[in-house]
Parts: C-alpha cells; sequence; structure tokens
C-alpha cells in the first residue's frame, strides 16, 4: 500500500475520505488485474533451499477455481469483471493519487487543499489523470518534515492526569513554589495505584506549560489595565501661552498658563 499511497503524514476526516476511496478502487485493480504468485512447496537440500511456485493467477481467477465459493457469488464477479478496464482504473487511480497527495503536510505542518473527492468522480470513467510531470507512482513522498519542529495536534498516549488536572491546578495556584516531583509524591499517597515516579517528566511538562499560558494571561492583563489606568497628557502651543490636557477615563480637566 506504501508504494501507491506513499510516505507523507495525512491527518483529518477529508484526508481518511480520500484515502478510503482511493482504496475503494484499489481494491477492484488488485483484485482483478493484478496477478500474483502462490508457494505450492518448498524443500531443503543441505545450505539449499528451493521453492516451487503455482502459475501466476489474479485472485478472481482463484475465486473461479476454488470449490468452496457459491456459483452466485462466481457469476456476480463475473459480470463484475466484465464492466472494468484496467486502462479506466488505472486512470482513476492516478487521479485519486493526486488528490490524495493534496492533503499530505507541506514543511509547515499543514494540508495543502481542502479537496473531497465525490463518488461522482469515482464513477467518471472520461476522467485524466493530473499532469504532474515525472512524478513517480511509487513510493511517493514530498521533502521530509521535522515533527519536532512542528506544533502537535495529537497525542501518542492518555493523559494520565487528565481527571486530577482540576486538584493539580488549585494546589499550584495555592502553593506556586511546589515542584513536580512534590506532586507525584502527593498524588503516590493519596492515589496508590494510579501513579508512579516514572510519570515525573509527563507532569514536568504539563506544569511547565500551563505555567507559560498563566504567564502571558497575566501579562495580557497587565498590559490592559496599564493603558486604562496611565492618563494621556498632551500639550498644544498658542499665541497666548501653553494649555495643557489632561484627559483621564470621560473626565477632562482644562488648565491654561499665561505668560
Amino acid at each position: 500500500m506504501r508504494r501507491l499511497v506513499g510516505y507523507d503524514r495525512f491527518e483529518g476526516r477529508e484526508a481518511w475520505e480520500a484515502l478510503a476511496k482511493l482504496y475503494c478502487v484499489l481494491r477492484r485493480y488488485v483484485n482483478f488485474f493484478q496477478p500474483s504468485l502462490k508457494l505450492l512447496e518448498k524443500g531443503r537440500q543441505g545450505a539449499k533451499v528451493s521453492k516451487k511456485y503455482d502459475s501466476a493467477k489474479t485472485p478472481f481467477q482463484r475465486v473461479l477455481l476454488s470449490e468452496n465459493i457459491s456459483q452466485a457469488k462466481k457469476d456476480s464477479l463475473t459480470a463484475e469483471y466484465k464492466t472494468l478496464g484496467p486502462v479506466d482504473i488505472l486512470n482513476q487511480l492516478e487521479m485519486l493519487q493526486d488528490k490524495l497527495w493534496k492533503f499530505s503536510w507541506n514543511k509547515n505542518g499543514n494540508a495543502e487543499s481542502t479537496f473531497v473527492v465525490s463518488k461522482d468522480d469515482i464513477n467518471d470513467r472520461n476522467m485524466q489523470p493530473e499532469k504532474c510531470g515525472n512524478l513517480n507512482r511509487h513510493y511517493h513522498t514530498s521533502e521530509k518534515v521535522d515533527l519536532r519542529k512542528t506544533p502537535r495536534t495529537w497525542r501518542t498516549r492518555k493523559d494520565p492526569f487528565e481527571n486530577v488536572w482540576d486538584e493539580i491546578r488549585l494546589r499550584l495556584e495555592l502553593m506556586p513554589e511546589t515542584i513536580a516531583i512534590g506532586i507525584i509524591q502527593w498524588l503516590m499517597g493519596k492515589y496508590p495505584s494510579q501513579f508512579s515516579m516514572g510519570q515525573t517528566r509527563t507532569l514536568q511538562r504539563r506544569i511547565a506549560q500551563w505555567r507559560q499560558e498563566q504567564e502571558s494571561h497575566e501579562k495580557t492583563l497587565r498590559a490592559l489595565m496599564t493603558t486604562q489606568m496611565t492618563p494621556l497628557l498632551t500639550f498644544s502651543i498658542t499665541d497666548t501661552g501653553i494649555q495643557t490636557n489632561l484627559e483621564c477615563g470621560k473626565k477632562d480637566v482644562a488648565k491654561s498658563l499665561y505668560y
């Protein structure tokens, strides 16, 4: 599958839908038009290993030769096979590959397109793949992205502190000097079978992220309070003297000094 799908990263429902539609067409191509060899027997003579294979057949041909498949099922598959054309299916695969690869992550870690392939596109036999120059249809991959430098939008495992985070946050607000090791020891005493010292590094990251968010909120509030409380001083020079206007909120006070 990687030969046709590629090695890029895909994320989101739209990418999943495009991949599912590609698999729908790929299933027909593999089952009806791709022959494969089946191993019949294997023998060893000293260090030499000999293998004997059956003649190459498609999965569809093997089904027709099988005695365990009902005749009604064979007739249904034969009718479907007569409606298919390998050239049309290859054109559909190339078109769906082009649309799927538009959802691969670029250098910034974002998908490049929001295109969704419809059922009409799959059933349209006159559609042509996009011109991509010498793009190889196997092992497609774009420039590699270092995911460590891009913001993560997914979790690799369940958050172990999800159910007790409110308690941890309250403890941090009441005792800001508390560190992760102390909180882990407190959690181990309160929930003996749920937490261990091996989760210390995970909690350290979580606390560091929370403190960073709190600092950002405090800076924003401090900037808003400074803007609202600082009076604005404006000076205007006239022929008769200097007039000083003091503005604070909605009250305006004017005082003129004459020399």
